[in-house]
């Protein structure tokens, strides 16, 4: 029955895990801190350490029959080809060398000096065949010419991570990878009666920026607007969208219309964290909560008469349960039930506009300065799909055997 095994330098072991990421795992723990680990041609796997040798084991009991020093400073990756070779990647050298060990050839300058940080190494079916190099540096996954060392094109993995393994799954016909980090998911939510008519140019200028500049940070971003007046209503939403998503929809924002002066700001608030933001943890990649709320009125609540549901109270309730972040840009902390003061982590209590000037910057250097995204090695992620937690530090993977996927047989990866 297939596999996946992955190394845990962490733990010193390598940890088999089925191949539906579901049901019992097993642990093999090891005399040395294994970072990368592949399938060979010969159904036989091969774990490269800290220490630089590379281990032949038996997939079965994962006895060591043989070893082979590499020449690396620090190995990181190791990957297998169908035809019979192994490929190891360190800080500015890729060889190649047989199942045996024998040293074929050895790539120390050209493209290879461009990956600052290679983590993984995993062979690649797609084009005939080629080498697929993960580097930490950009988080990137590159394509290297097997038989030149030359670099053929890159792909963003659309994560940022330190430690980032990668193989070839034959079944699901995609890379697997681990690492990965937070993300901040965005929430724009946005006051557009009349009354903002003078804001609202400021109000998109100034949220799209502010957009940008948490992207600069190298996390990921997904986004949300919703929209308030005597009602809510989403303009991106409720599931998440990507940046150009948002750019449209508060590119598409005007400001019109409102019966009275309070808006249903607290509802607005309340439903952005009971729909998108309660179901975020379940994604691919855990986000941190960060909602943006702009207006100039004071909000209606629960019991006014307005058919509003939520009250302060009730809203800050919501933003706690999922633990969100919150910054409120309003001239009316004062208004009714004391506004939107003590909502989050900062409320400006003057003109509007004049305060959404400082908005891009206020907001990234605070929630970068408070609430970092965390780095975590402890996921076995499908390529832009689900992420399945393990047990310890994920740094690399093989898909175990060679030839007993149904698809795609002819190839095989890893890395560390």
């Amino acid at each position: 029955m297939s596999a996946i095994f992955y190394a845990d330098d962490r733990n010193n072991r390598i940890v088999k895990v089925p191949t539906g990421m579901s049901g019992g795992t097993t642990v093999y723990p090891m005399s040395f801190e294994p970072n990368g680990i592949t399938c060979g041609s010969d159904n036989y796997l091969y774990a490269v350490g800290e220490d630089g040798i590379v281990r032949k084991l038996n997939p079965v009991t994962l006895a060591v029959s043989a070893s082979f020093s590499v020449t690396g400073k620090r190995t990181y990756g190791i990957g297998a080809s169908p035809d019979g070779f192994l490929y190891i990647v360190s800080p500015g050298r890729l060889e190649k060398r047989t199942l045996a060990g024998v040293l074929v050839t050895a790539w120390t300058t050209g493209d290879i000096l461009t990956l600052g940080d290679p983590d993984d190494i995993a062979w690649d079916p797609s084009g005939g065949g080629r080498l697929a190099i993960t580097n930490a540096g950009d988080s990137k996954i590159y394509y290297v010419d097997p038989s030149t060392g030359s670099i053929l094109g890159s792909d963003d993995l659309g994560y940022d991570s330190d430690d980032i393994g990668i193989c070839y799954d034959p079944v699901r016909e995609s890379f697997l990878t681990s690492g990965g980090s937070e993300g901040y998911t965005l929430l724009a939510s946005i006051d557009i009666t009349g009354s903002m008519s003078d804001e609202i140019a400021t109000a998109r200028t100034q949220t799209r920026a502010m957009a940008q500049a948490l992207e600069s940070t190298g996390y990921t971003l997904q986004y949300g607007v919703i929209t308030f007046k005597d009602y809510v209503a989403w303009a991106l939403g409720p599931t998440p969208g990507t940046a150009t998503q948002y750019d449209n929809a508060i590119a598409a924002l005007t400001a019109n219309g409102g019966a009275d002066l309070p808006e249903f700001g607290y509802d607005s608030i309340a439903t952005g964290c009971n729909t998108m933001f309660q179901g975020i943890a379940s994604g691919d990649i855990p986000y941190i909560p960060l909602i943006v709320h702009v207006t100039d009125a004071p909000s209606h609540y629960a019991g006014d008469g307005s058919g509003a549901t939520y009250n302060r109270a009730s809203a800050i309730s919501e933003l706690n349960k999922v633990n969100a972040i919150s910054y409120v840009y309003s001239d009316s902390i004062t208004a009714v039930e004391g506004g939107y003061g003590g909502l989050g982590t900062r409320g400006f209590e003057k003109d509007v506009s004049g305060y959404l000037s400082s908005l891009s910057s206020d907001v990234r250097s605070h929630m970068l300065n408070n609430h970092p995204p965390v780095r975590s090695d402890e996921s076995i992620r499908i390529l832009g799909g689900s992420s399945y937690t393990q047990s310890g530090s994920v740094y690399g993977l093989a898909y175990w055997p060679r030839f007993a996927a149904t698809r795609n047989v002819s190839d095989v990866l890893i890395l560390m």
